[in-house]
């Protein structure tokens, strides 16, 4: 069979615009999903307020730690106390409902949180037990499978049910054969891996001062100690919680404003155009 040099599966190339384009040229990435993982009291689900004010805001609580945030009219809050050892889950049963419902536009937000996915993974996994009626003392490598397939599961459904979705998990210290400590997503074995692909963003946590010099700050980007990873070109290595600033600032173009260590918290930034 013959071919014409000048088209590919019936393309005619001569059509197409091959022209390599500038980076400064690519079209903006808009992040959608966030991964927040962080100790206790850093302000992973409190960043809920940070979001532009038109938005309405949703809140899975497997952990029932926010009590404070159903005060906001644009927040709202589903309680789903987790207890890993009431089978079949009432918490596993009722996410579930929600995440249906808002999919089929019987309940709508613009930005939806899963708070937390540590909490998510052993309600995962007991109900992944029930289910498949294994009697092993410990889970085994299947049922780490089954369990990851409930949680892409639940990613998808969330990436369905709103605009934005954030996940957020508790942190976990691993050290290494030289001593060093490692923070990381607490997740069990390979599971913080396959889940943080799912993510566009993911950053860590953290506090630093105290009392009124204490300051909320976002890890951006890896290193020797932190899990993290943004793919919002231009955007600092530490940046204060504020969802409305990373959504909707052409980090790449302008000003923007930015938590760098050793400056006080909402110093506004200029970068020179390139």
């Amino acid at each position: 069979m013959t071919r014409s040099s000048s088209t590919i599966t019936g393309i005619d190339l001569g059509t197409l615009d091959l022209t390599p384009r500038k980076l400064s040229e690519a079209p903006p990435y808009k992040p959608r999903s966030f991964l927040l993982y962080g100790f206790a009291g850093v302000g992973k689900t409190l960043s809920a307020e940070t979001w532009p004010e038109e938005m309405k805001i949703g809140i899975i609580d497997h952990d029932v730690g926010v009590e404070v945030l159903g005060n906001n009219p644009r927040i709202e809050v589903w309680d789903c106390p987790s207890d890993p050892y009431n089978i079949p889950s009432e918490s596993y049963i009722k996410t579930n409902t929600i995440l249906d419902e808002l999919i089929s536009g019987k309940q709508q937000v613009d930005v939806l949180y899963m708070d937390s996915a540590t909490t998510l993974q052993d309600i995962f996994m007991s109900q992944v037990i029930y289910k498949n009626k294994y009697s092993g003392r410990l889970p085994d490598g299947d049922m780490y499978r089954l369990m990851q397939k409930e949680v892409n599961n639940f990613i998808a459904k969330g990436l369905a049910a709103a605009e934005y979705l954030v996940w957020t998990a508790h942190v976990k210290e691993m050290r290494d054969v030289v001593g060093a400590t490692h923070y990381a997503p607490a997740f069990s074995g390979q599971q913080a891996m396959n889940i943080m692909c799912h993510f566009g963003e993911f950053y860590h946590c953290d506090v630093v001062g105290s009392g009124e010099e204490r300051s909320w700050l976002w890890r951006t980007q890896p290193d020797k100690l932190y899990i993290a990873r943004s793919r919002i070109r231009g955007l600092p290595l530490y940046v204060e919680p504020n969802f409305e600033s990373l959504i909707t600032t052409q980090w790449w173009e302008g000003e923007h404003k930015s938590l760098e260590v050793g400056k006080k918290k909402g110093t506004t930034t200029k970068k020179e155009d390139k």
